[in-house]
C-alpha cells in the first residue's frame, strides 16, 4: 500500500506524511520542484518524491500509479 500526498512540503499535508510514515505506512509526495529544500527534506524521513503539477497536470498520471490512497487539500484555482 503506497499512499500519495499532495502538500507534503506544507503544514497539513507534511502533518498528513508524518501520520502515515508513524503508522509504518509508505508515503509518496507529490512535489513540483524536487530539488527545492522542503522537498529533499522529505527524501530522508523515507518518503518517496515524485514530480506533478496541479494546475498544468504535468506528471500526475504518473505520480498516481500504484497508489492505494490520496490526501489531497487545494484551494480554489483560477
Amino acid at each position: 500500500m503506497t499512499y500519495e500526498v499532495l502538500g507534503a512540503t506544507g503544514g497539513q499535508g507534511g502533518a498528513v506524511a508524518t501520520g502515515l510514515l508513524e503508522a509504518d505506512l509508505p508515503v509518496r509526495a507529490v512535489v513540483r520542484d524536487r530539488e527545492s529544500k522542503r522537498a529533499q527534506e522529505l527524501s530522508p524521513r523515507g518518503i518517496e518524491l515524485v514530480t506533478g503539477d496541479m494546475v498544468s497536470g504535468d506528471g500526475l498520471v504518473d505520480a498516481f500509479v500504484k497508489t492505494n490512497g490520496v490526501f489531497a487539500l487545494t484551494t480554489p484555482f483560477e
